[in-house]
């Protein structure tokens, strides 16, 4: 086995790794909000510990990337996002709704950067292998939150204690990245000589009008995204008077169609290019959410919400690809992670104010001309010369 070949599987297996914890936990919210003794708000504000956490990380991982490399940051990372899961299991345990508050933070913070330095790892595997790898790295993340639901699922029909969860997953988390860290090579994203150093130090990726492109472009993707997660299944629910299950079969609609997309991705961007693909998805997305809007139907609100998880789902890992082939990947990828994650971490909330005002269903359009807008920014992803 090459070594490359070595490293793409280390890296696939922690894209696939990197969703467990959280995806497990998130499906048993209902039991958490009552081990902590809290009402839904104030679980709202617990979980946005994560968010606050991914934030600040984001700012900080280009630095850091420079000065140690992708793989310190990869296995630092994931060991502290371990130690955080344990922190976790031990306020689950205490009931402590404060201590589940700064364990978000912390698995927050420690897992963004580890997953900005996965990604720039992920392009620098493009480069090397000479075709996209990408697609499928972000499809091994939704196939891990699957398993991660279904592990959870299974846990509940067997009465399986919450707290002794939170300590496996955490633990796996924690020593996979261990045993795997020689596949993984030092130097990817590290400074290697003075020359070298002071020229990134002058580098700012916003002075780049492709970076700040690639920046836009995955801030409108990532905001359908997160809208996607955040409004869809209400969006159904109450502009088309149906069900709460008929919400529920429509986000799965949405969910199997991105993961279905990112694992054939790979192929499609190989063989018609990043530009292309994410250009034609992306009007098929935007069109996807008009459905939903206008079509006052389960069906076409079931369709809809398959054409939006075609749309969005090959964006991101797309648009960090082309960010990963600037000379300066290092800063260039979490700048426009940054833009991608702050998107889908702020803006629905923020969609969530305008639809107070405007309307639920008139909000999607608004999103649906985002779609459109950065759909015709993909042009920033063509290969560079």
């Amino acid at each position: 086995m090459s070594s490359t070949t070595s490293w793409l599987r280390a890296v696939r297996l922690l894209f696939l790794l990197e969703g467990l914890p959280g995806a497990a936990l998130f499906t048993r919210m209902p039991e958490v909000r009552q081990t902590i003794h809290v009402n839904t708000g104030a679980l709202g504000l617990v979980l946005i510990g994560g968010s606050l956490g991914a934030l600040v990380s984001l700012a900080f991982s280009s630095r850091l990337i420079e000065r140690w490399g992708t793989r310190r940051l990869i296995v630092s990372g994931f060991a502290l996002a371990s130690s955080s899961g344990l922190i976790a299991a031990a306020s689950l345990a205490r009931h402590l709704a404060f201590g589940l508050f700064v364990s978000y933070i912390l698995s927050g913070f420690f897992i963004a950067g580890a997953d900005v330095a996965l990604n720039l790892d992920g392009t620098v595997l493009e480069e090397k292998l000479g075709r996209s790898v990408m697609p499928g790295l972000h499809a091994g993340y939704s196939i891990g939150t699957f398993a991660a639901v279904g592990l959870a699922t299974l846990a509940i029909s067997r009465h399986f204690s919450l707290v002794a969860q939170t300590v496996i997953l955490a633990v796996v988390v924690g020593v996979v990245p261990v045993l795997l860290r020689h596949r993984i090579p030092n130097e990817t994203g590290r400074r290697q000589t003075h020359d070298e150093s002071s020229e990134a130090d002058t580098f700012r990726p916003w002075h780049d009008p492709t970076i700040v492109m690639l920046g836009l472009g995955l801030l409108g993707f990532s905001l359908a995204e997160g809208a996607s997660n955040d409004w869809l299944t209400l969006a159904v629910v109450q502009g088309d008077h149906a069900s709460h299950a008929a919400g529920g079969i429509a986000y799965a609609c949405l969910t199997v169609t991105m993961v279905l997309t990112r694992i054939t991705g790979t192929r499609l961007v190989n063989r018609f290019g990043r530009v292309r693909v994410i250009r034609t998805l992306g009007v098929f997305g935007g069109l996807g959410i008009v459905l939903i809007a206008a079509s006052h139907s389960t069906l076409g609100a079931d369709l809809g919400a398959a054409l939006w998880g075609l749309g969005i789902a090959l964006a991101f890992p797309l648009f960090l690809s082309a960010a990963g082939e600037s000379s300066h990947a290092a800063r260039s990828v979490p700048f426009v992670a940054t833009a991608g994650y702050g998107a889908s971490l702020v803006g629905p909330p923020l969609l969530g104010f305008l639809a107070q005002g405007v309307g639920l269903l008139h909000m999607l359009y608004l999103t649906a001309a985002l779609v459109f807008v950065a759909s015709v920014l993909a042009r920033a992803t063509a290969p560079r010369s």
